[in-house]
């Protein structure tokens, strides 16, 4: 036999024996990927719905909130083509929707949990529990029954920190009819991290005060949306009408108000300070004191209260002013409860109670406050304040003046 002929043969033989040894091997992996591929469908209509697009370094608000990229929850919802028994499922965060997959930088879904599992808004079954998850890889497990074919699914995670970096990422998802080896449907959905928008405004310190002793609706507007202030003279003549006199047998009262409003968050302090009516530095008609008493004819007394309904003005009520501290009411003024009896007669013993502390004329008291557990804020409150003025025979004649000053202080 010819020698080169000879060799020629041995490399053909050996030739075919690779050949025939590759198509095993290729026939035998083919085998391999149909098996676990049998009958595979897209998911016709899927997606994917983020609690927050926000980087997951982001921990601003509550977890699950628009704000909060490092605990969100992720909402996926697709149809189910097949009808082979659906017995697990995979979700799998990658950089690409195809290809090797490679983790989103700086995402973990290795605490994510269930919060629903729903199909055609029915409940599915219980038997569906989450498994042991990855940073990138989700598991979820059915011990019961599947559901039918061309049906819509619904599942929600928690616990679920994005991606740290922004840009697209992609989650495929695959089923499977067994415990994620034999797989049913698949298909890839996509979600993206974004910058937030920043937006920065600034609210200015507000605050409205006034008073008047000019007791009409000309000089005491209407409250209204502007809280109008009050405008007037603050001169009270106490005593009677006509000649401006007090009296050991009668009690005479006057009026005053004043109006407020504030966006204190920290609450706000209406406060007053004086002396009592005073001639000269021994003639003086004694204050009340600082607890509520009621009017005692032909004794000295002067004293001040807020009035809610007899406030001394025509046709008015006073809004947002709740009894006594603390109530508990949003936008309300609370009248201190030494101060809040200005209401009722003031005959000897009367309903009317009235307090004024002038023990230290210069040191301010407070006659009523804001609640700082419902904001501490004013939107607009209005006060009437009414005076008593009572002598007893023994009181010298002359003219009698103080000076109240009213004053507020707000905690921003």
């Amino acid at each position: 036999m010819n020698k080169h002929y000879a060799i020629s043969l041995k490399r053909s033989t050996a030739l075919l024996i690779a050949l025939a040894f590759f198509a095993s091997l290729t026939a035998v992996n083919l085998a391999s990927v149909f098996n676990n591929k049998v009958g595979a469908a897209q998911f016709e209509s899927r997606s994917l719905t983020l609690s927050s697009s926000l980087d997951g370094n982001t921990t601003t608000g509550v977890a699950n909130s628009a704000t909060n990229g490092s605990d969100t929850s992720h909402l996926f919802q697709f149809n189910i083509p097949s009808t082979t028994s659906l017995q697990s499922a995979r979700f799998e965060y990658c950089t690409t929707a195809i290809g090797t997959c490679t983790a989103p930088t700086g995402m973990s879904a290795s605490g994510a949990t269930f919060v629903t599992q729903t199909i055609n808004g029915g409940a599915w079954s219980s038997a569906w529990t989450i498994g042991t998850n990855t940073a990138n890889r989700v598991n979820i497990t059915n011990t019961g029954s599947a559901p039918g074919a061309n049906q819509t699914a619904v599942f929600t995670f928690e616990n679920i920190k994005n991606p740290t970096s922004v840009g697209s990422f992609f989650v495929r998802i695959t089923t499977y009819s067994d415990s994620f080896t034999t797989i049913v449907d698949e298909g890839t959905v996509s979600g993206s991290v974004t910058e937030g928008i920043d937006i920065t405004a600034r609210v200015a310190e507000t605050l409205g005060f006034s008073t008047t002793a000019e007791m009409d609706g000309t000089h005491v507007p209407a409250e209204g949306g502007t809280c109008a202030p009050l405008t007037g003279s603050g001169a009270i003549q106490l005593g009677d009408p006509t000649d401006h006199t007090l009296s050991i047998s009668t009690a005479y009262d006057a009026y005053s108000a004043f109006r407020l409003y504030t966006n204190s968050a920290n609450g706000v302090l209406v406060q007053y300070q004086g002396d009592s009516l005073r001639k000269s530095a021994t003639d003086i008609i004694d204050s009340i004191g600082g607890t509520a008493a009621a009017s005692a004819v032909g004794s000295e007394q002067f004293g001040l209260a807020v009035a809610q309904t007899s406030n001394g003005q025509s046709g008015g009520a006073w809004d947002n002013l709740d009894a006594t501290w603390p109530t508990n009411t949003a936008g309300a003024l609370e009248l201190g409860a030494e101060y809040d009896g200005g209401d009722g007669t003031i005959t000897n013993a009367g309903t009317a109670t009235f307090a004024y502390d002038s023990t230290a004329p210069n040191t301010p008291k407070t006659i009523a406050q804001s609640d700082t557990a419902y904001g501490g804020y004013i939107t607009c409150a209005s006060a009437a304040v009414r005076y008593l003025g009572n002598i007893s025979p023994l009181t010298a004649a002359g003219t009698y003046r103080t000076t109240i000053v009213y004053s507020v202080v707000p905690t921003y």
